[in-house]
């Protein structure tokens, strides 16, 4: 194990903040569009149908972009090191 340099921390987390926003703008759209269509009465955090499963989608595909796009870009980072 060595020291990780900060050129990997910025390609990290500028990778996941992409990732992250770019999977949270789908994650959003797929589920207002779900919501508008399917789930009329669902309720989350106050608000109802598509709203609702707008904000769960958003907060889903923030979550997973983010995990992934971090993951991907240690991975690749680590992968040049060798």
């Amino acid at each position: 194990m060595g020291r990780v340099g900060v050129k990997k921390i910025v390609s990290v987390t500028g990778s996941a903040l992409l990732g992250g926003f770019l999977a949270g703008f789908l994650g959003l759209v797929a589920g207002a569009n779900y919501g508008g269509n399917h789930a009329v009465d669902f309720k989350f955090n106050g608000q109802q149908g598509y709203e609702a499963t707008g904000q769960l989608g958003a907060m889903i595909g923030f979550a997973l972009g983010a995990l992934f796009c971090s993951w991907f870009a240690a991975r690749r980072s680590t992968d040049r090191e060798k």
